[in-house]
């Protein structure tokens, strides 16, 4: 290791150590110290109060930093007071850039503090469909024990059918409810070299991996002759088709 790079460690422990004091042990410093200027009441000594109450900040301010750093923005800033789970602050928004939708809250079903259904109705169909977000007990993290599931395939189903280009983030789940009823399900993730997608269609599996770098953040998928066409736009310009479901 170089030595900036052995400084940066240093710095990164001491950071870590630092704020596992603030959260642990600063705490209960302040209500020794507390307790000390209670007991004493040496004249002045109330008027040192305010150390202990900085050390209770500093400890606060500790513990939600590493809220958001562990359990991300969109968990820390749209999850309702002793909830874990996301509220319709981050699930509407979430949903309506996924499928480029405007969405509305129907209903809102909270099960209990880990785990709420809402029912959503979508502007361009006038369908709804229900998106879950639940919690996870994991024990991996915060952040990783937090999922969003949903059933728009009918939805998507209809807006490709109707002749519709859809555009859509990689590294997501996808369902389409096709023509004859049937569903088909599939994956694709984004890499630095390349994509790969995963394909549940017609009770078959199939996987498909491919080096060629991609360019943007989304990819869009069509429905052709009753089956499904994505299109991925490469990074030398050309456009890779793939047909993930035929009829």
């Amino acid at each position: 290791m170089t030595i900036p790079e052995i400084l940066l460690a240093i710095l990164v422990l001491a950071l870590f150590f630092l704020g596992l004091a603030a959260m642990v042990i600063f705490p209960i410093a302040a209500v020794v110290l507390a307790v000390v200027f209670v007991v004493r009441r040496k004249k002045g000594g109330l008027k040192l109060m305010w150390v202990p109450g900085l050390l209770l900040l500093i400890s606060l301010a500790a513990w939600n930093l590493d809220s958001l750093f562990v359990n991300g923005p969109g968990y820390y800033f749209h999850h309702d007071p002793g909830s874990k789970v996301y509220n319709e602050g981050y699930i509407i928004p979430h949903y309506e850039d996924m499928y480029g939708e405007s969405l509305e809250l129907v209903e809102k079903e909270v099960i209990d503090s880990c785990n709420a259904v809402y029912t959503l109705k979508s502007g361009l169909t006038g369908d709804t469909f229900t998106a879950e977000s639940r919690y996870y007990d994991t024990c991996s993290g915060s952040f990783d024990m937090l999922h969003l599931t949903e059933n728009y395939g009918e939805i998507l189903g209809k807006r490709l059918a109707g002749g519709e280009t859809v555009s859509l983030p990689f590294d997501e789940g996808y369902s389409v409810k096709m023509p004859d009823g049937k569903y088909a399900w599939f994956m694709i993730f984004k890499s630095r070299d390349g994509y790969r997608f995963t394909i549940d269609a017609e009770k078959k599996r199939r996987e498909e991996a491919f080096d060629q770098p991609v360019s943007g953040d989304r990819f869009s998928l069509d429905m052709e002759a009753g089956g499904l066409v994505l299109k991925v736009v490469l990074m030398d310009g050309s456009v890779a088709e793939h047909w993930i479901f035929k009829n």
